[in-house]
């Protein structure tokens, strides 16, 4: 590259006899003119490596001869990897819950449905059967089985399977059953706890044999609901229309009549605690509302029955005896006195109490007949006494919420009422 400023500045240097154009005198200045017109053609025309004036090329610098190159230095050594921690492989099978059979939907008229455990169908057509053929029993926490029946005239048994019976030995086959029988007059029998059953428009007939808490409706129209389960929580409700629900196998059984007609039986005053044993609503209508019970005791932990009319002309039908009682020596403080039913509501002169007293021991016979009313508690008792020449006296209590009370409103079955009815007591 010196070499190429040289040439130029000899050249420049060569015009120095036309120094006269630029107006330059004296030879410095013509050197400075030279200088720079060398360094401005060297710019024009380029330095192709402006590192040869300053960097020399290092393959060009002489090796000495037997001289061994730098060593070189070592890297570090790496970071050390953490170590891993060491997971041992569970090789155990997970439990796998058993598979479901296929949910069984059908628009079939007429179809029939084979219902194994933890099984769902849907009848979309009418007229469908629904029956349980599981052969075993299933367990207490098994899964419940869901049916809704649709449009039509259903059936629903799932009382008993059809299949190999040998190892039942509960009535109850699952733990949860979930029925809906739909428009239609349909039958159901069902035997599970936790259950909710609805019947769907329509004439039903609902058959359940039921333990825990169990929600039973009929829906609209005529149904018939019968009932029989372990005294555990029981809710019936007839839903519009008239309605007979039979709960006289059941013990703590609330029971609606609702809108209607209705007729509701119930018993069972064999469960301690306080409240009732029973409820029963007629709802309204022009409801009929029974008592029956052949064994009451009069231990006064045994929660009596409690019935309500609502709106319209009621009727309550009261059927009981003397009661189950230990044998009492005659000089015991007299009379034992039992308290069966309360009627939660009465209306004189409208509603109307039908009692049939019996005898169950023929060593006693009723002698009398009596309304207690008091006026301050709003409430009248009916008592029916019972005598005996080798036991101790015994008395049947009903508590009516109502005052004004006469036997007009009261009818006694089976005996000679004019001589055993006894004026009102107040």
């Amino acid at each position: 590259m010196i070499t190429k400023i040289l040439v130029i500045f000899v050249a420049c240097r060569n015009l120095a006899p036309h120094s006269h154009l630029l107006n330059v005198r004296g030879s410095l200045g013509i050197w400075v003119i030279a200088l720079m017109f060398a360094l401005m053609l060297g710019v024009v025309f380029g330095f192709e490596n402006t590192s040869e004036l300053t960097d020399p090329d290092p393959s060009d610098a002489p090796q000495d001869e037997g001289m061994e190159p730098d060593p070189v230095a070592p890297l570090a050594d790496p970071m050390p990897e953490p170590a891993l921690e060491t997971v041992e492989e569970d090789t155990t099978e997970p439990e796998l819950e058993p598979a479901s059979p296929e949910p069984i939907v059908s628009e079939e008229i007429g179809e029939t449905f084979e219902l194994l455990s933890n099984q769902s169908a849907t009848g979309t057509g009418s007229d469908d059967r629904f029956v349980l053929i599981e052969g075993e029993r299933l367990p207490s926490d098994g899964t419940a089985i869901s049916i809704s029946g649709g449009a039509g005239d259903d059936t629903f048994d799932l009382l008993n399977p059809t299949g190999e019976a040998d190892t039942l030995n509960s009535p109850f086959l699952f733990s949860e059953a979930l029925v809906d029988g739909g428009a239609g007059n349909d039958t159901i029998n069902v035997a599970a706890p936790d259950s909710t059953v609805s019947g769907g428009d329509g004439d039903d007939r609902i058959n359940v044999v039921v333990a825990g808490n169990t929600f039973i409706t009929g829906d609209a129209g005529d149904d018939y609901i019968f009932g029989d389960q372990v005294n555990d929580p029981v809710t019936i409700q007839g839903g519009t229309g008239n309605d007979t629900i039979d709960a006289t196998d059941m013990s703590n059984v609330a029971a609606f009549g609702d809108e209607g007609n209705d007729q509701i039986m119930v018993t069972g005053r064999d469960l301690l605690g306080t409240g009732y044993s029973t409820f029963a609503s007629g709802g309204d209508g022009e409801d009929t509302l029974s008592l029956a019970d052949e064994a009451f005791r009069s231990d006064p932990r045994f929660m009596p029955i409690g019935l309500r009319g609502d709106a319209g002309n009621d009727i309550f039908e009261l059927t009981f005896n003397e009661g189950r009682e230990i044998d009492v020596p005659l000089d015991a403080t007299p009379p034992a006195s039992v308290f069966v039913a309360e009627l939660l509501d009465f209306e004189p002169g409208i509603d109307a109490i039908l009692i049939e007293p019996q005898v169950m021991n023929d060593a006693f016979e009723i002698t009398q007949a009596r309304l207690d009313e008091n006026a301050t508690a709003g409430t009248t008792e009916l008592i029916i006494s019972y005598q005996s020449e080798t036991e101790i006296d015994r008395e049947v209590r009903v508590i009516i919420n109502a005052t004004g009370i006469s036997f007009d409103d009261i009818s006694l079955v089976g005996i000679d009422e004019a001589a055993l009815t006894t004026p009102l007591i107040s």
